[in-house]
């Protein structure tokens, strides 16, 4: 290969961007990676005085949709991943942890993929008001 950054799983020339094989597991420098994102230096991350910052505490659980279609395989990812089943409806999959939580994951069976939401933990009463929240 001319780049010698590149995996076998991309095809590149000398000075060109390598073009990535989908779902190839490649892996490619970052710098080339992430060339059209923009780097927000650390020192920027907390400047803007508009948005209201908190300290998240804990992540309670997450919430999704998936389509019955691939149902089976989200089950078998996550409890290869650790999880187990806590209840099961005919809409939904309500996934534990190793915590106390009760649930960590929350698949809603519908017709597409969505991010539904999440729920956190917060340090203080105060940084719910601070969002206007509480």
């Amino acid at each position: 290969m001319d780049n010698q950054n590149a995996t076998p799983s991309t095809h590149s020339v000398a000075g060109e961007r390598p073009t990535v094989v989908p779902n190839s597991g490649c892996t490619i420098p970052a710098p080339i990676a992430m060339k059209d994102i923009e780097l927000v230096p650390p020192a920027r991350w907390g400047s803007s005085p508009s948005l209201p910052k908190i300290k998240i505490s804990k992540i309670s659980h997450m919430r999704y949709r998936h389509p019955l279609s691939g149902i089976d395989d989200l089950t078998t990812f996550l409890l290869d991943f650790g999880m187990e089943v806590v209840k099961r409806t005919e809409t939904a999959i309500w996934f534990g942890g190793y915590g106390v939580d009760q649930y960590v994951y929350y698949a809603e069976i519908g017709e597409e993929k969505k991010f539904l939401g999440g729920a956190w933990e917060v340090e203080s009463w105060e940084d719910l008001e601070r969002l206007g929240l509480g």
